[in-house]
């Protein structure tokens, strides 16, 4: 966030859990399951305290928690298409994230009890 190109618009700053996916994946593949449970967990989370809030699932969401409609697609975009999409499946593969971090918790290392 430190970067001068992020800001809260489309691909600069947002957060899509499409990617958060393919990073979760490449978690498990690289035998980091804490690691890929951490970032699912979290956009699982975050996902639905937005869902509760709004009702819809969003096309990509605040990195800080914020909400959704505060964020903004293009520059120069009319007003009423500049949020991002909401009821939004097309790229959101929230079930499958689900499934994954209870695979990755399953996977992740026990620590004996003391």
């Amino acid at each position: 966030m430190s970067d001068p190109k992020f800001e809260l618009r489309l691909w600069r700053g947002p957060a899509w859990n499409s990617m958060t996916y393919w990073v979760a994946r490449a978690c498990l593949r690289y035998d980091r399951p804490d690691a890929a449970a951490k970032l699912l967990e979290a956009a699982l989370d975050d996902s639905a305290a937005q869902f509760e809030r709004t009702g819809t699932i969003w096309e990509f969401y605040h990195p800080q928690g914020g909400a959704p409609e505060s964020l903004e697609r293009k520059p120069g975009s009319k007003a009423e298409h500049n949020p991002p999409c909401h009821d939004y499946l097309g790229h959101n593969p929230l079930l499958a994230m689900a499934r994954m971090w209870q695979e990755a918790r399953v996977a992740q290392p026990k620590v004996p009890a003391r």
